[in-house]
């Protein structure tokens, strides 16, 4: 599977408003890494009886040009959008260890996914941060995606970055998986993340979790947030350990392209979508709305109206 597979879940993302691009790349085209066409010209006049054919004019080797995303910006139905909007601005910005895998001094061009709550109180904050990057090397555009959990708290009435954690790394294009994480990789309905893909690669994902990303997408295209790497250690502000960190859950920001940010609370997909992921057996399904009440198998909570969870108990 190639990296332009994966990432098509950003360019879906678009509907969101994308995300900045550091303020000193360079810019230009439609298609990210496509060369601008240099063509061949011809000389000027018109070649007469006997005249010798004119000969193309030497063509100029051209850099390939860096996407120019727009920054990500929040939808109405956004909880706390200021929160999310400090977040995304530091990762658009690519400085020090937002930019991973680029070369010092290379212009770094970085498109937000998606930036999904990993956890929100009155005074602290957690954003995990999907983002697509994008440089030149070599006269050729490489990308590579990222995913940072930033931390913030409310400072005199404005939330403030105090520290980000970025997830792990790994080349998709170089991962080898087998039986059904394979498939799970390899299938053009589940987008993921390269993180996701690290925490596949190293045998992390519980593998309930990725029988039930393929059975759901049987019947959608899932938008897959986070498994493992790139989500709070801990459920936030309490000491229990997150089913993300053990591997047995996975946040969904997307269904068929459509933000579960973007879903209004009675919609008729939203409810199907929940009730369809309580069917295949996890012990919590969270999301914006809880559909049977205190100590069922659903909850929902301002964190989690930006996407759906499904995690599974030990077994």
């Amino acid at each position: 599977m190639t990296q332009e597979r994966r990432l098509r879940l950003g360019r879906r993302a678009v509907l969101l408003g994308g995300a900045g691009v550091l303020a000193a790349c360079a810019g230009g085209g439609d298609e990210a890494g496509a060369p601008r066409p240099s063509g061949t010209g011809r000389a000027s006049g018109t070649a007469g009886a006997g005249s010798p054919t004119p000969s193309a004019s030497p063509t100029t080797p051209t850099t390939p040009a860096l996407p120019q995303p727009e920054p990500w910006r929040a939808v109405r139905s956004e909880v706390e959008p200021q929160v999310k909007l400090a977040a995304t601005r530091l990762v658009e910005r690519a400085e020090g260890p937002l930019r991973p895998d680029a070369p010092p001094g290379a212009a770094v061009a970085t498109r937000v996914v998606y930036p999904q709550y990993g956890g929100l109180t009155a005074t602290d904050a957690s954003v995990m941060v999907v983002a697509e990057q994008a440089w030149v090397v070599d006269d050729e555009v490489r990308r590579r995606g990222i995913t940072v959990d930033v931390r913030l708290v409310r400072r005199d009435g404005r939330w403030e970055v105090v520290e980000v954690r970025p997830g792990d790394r790994v080349d998709p294009d170089r991962v080898r998986l087998r039986g059904a994480e394979q498939r799970l990789l390899a299938s053009p309905r589940v987008d993921l993340p390269d993180a996701a893909v690290a925490d596949l690669a190293a045998g992390r994902t519980d593998p309930r979790v990725v029988d039930v990303l393929l059975r759901a997408s049987r019947r959608w295209r899932l938008s897959v947030s986070v498994l493992r790497s790139g989500h709070p250690v801990n459920v936030f502000a309490t000491d229990r350990v997150s089913n993300h960190t053990r591997g047995r859950a996975v946040d969904l920001w997307a269904v068929d392209d459509r933000p579960v940010v973007e879903l209004p609370l009675d919609s008729p997909f939203l409810a199907e979508v929940l009730a369809t992921f309580r069917g295949l057996g996890p012990a919590e399904v969270g999301g914006p709305v809880d559909p049977d009440g205190p100590g069922g198998v659903h909850f929902a909570d301002l964190v989690h109206r930006d996407h759906v969870h499904v995690g599974f108990s030990a077994r």
